[in-house]
């Protein structure tokens, strides 16, 4: 991983920590919003690979009536089961680095390999602060999907129609 210095503009504004822990932050706190239980950390790589690219964000659900593996299994869908493994393992060391920040900002706590929600952020708080529509978005898909992966199952088994190992 490169030292802040040496990364590339674009690198730096899309996978500057302090974004990617209000993802994490989201995810988790959507996830302890549906199922009142912490969030796994190893979802923030999924969901991080999810929320960030672009065309994936989109295809998500808009409810969680449909199923994660339901989803996945779609033919429209196929890409990003191809790519997950690569993107996200591409995304591991700035997601990572989010988590730390995260934890050493208090945004959430790092337990027994759970993220758990520490500060409480609301929708109006984010969109008060002037970000783009698109990193607001970016947040409430980043909730959306803390809530939706919270419903689908164990890691082992997201990971597994995945085809990956956590």
């Amino acid at each position: 991983m490169k030292i802040w210095i040496e990364r590339n503009l674009e690198e730096a504004n899309l996978l500057n920590p302090a974004f990617l822990s209000l993802i994490i932050y989201f995810s988790a706190q959507g996830f302890f919003h549906e199922s009142k239980k912490n969030m796994p950390y190893v979802f923030s790589y999924l969901i991080a690979s999810i929320v960030l690219h672009k065309q994936t964000r989109f295809a998500i659900p808009k409810t969680l009536g449909t199923k994660f593996g339901s989803w996945l299994a779609k033919e429209e869908n196929t890409r990003f089961r191809i790519s997950y493994p690569k993107r996200t393992k591409s995304l591991k060391p700035y997601v990572s680095e989010a988590i730390l920040f995260g934890c050493s900002h208090d945004l959430f706590r790092f337990s027994d390999e759970n993220l758990t929600p520490v500060k409480t952020i609301q929708k109006s708080d984010y969109h008060n602060i002037g970000f783009t529509p698109e990193v607001n978005l970016c947040f409430e898909k980043a909730a959306f999907c803390g809530r939706w992966i919270s419903i689908s199952g164990k890691p082992e088994t997201i990971f597994a129609l995945l085809g990956v190992k956590p």
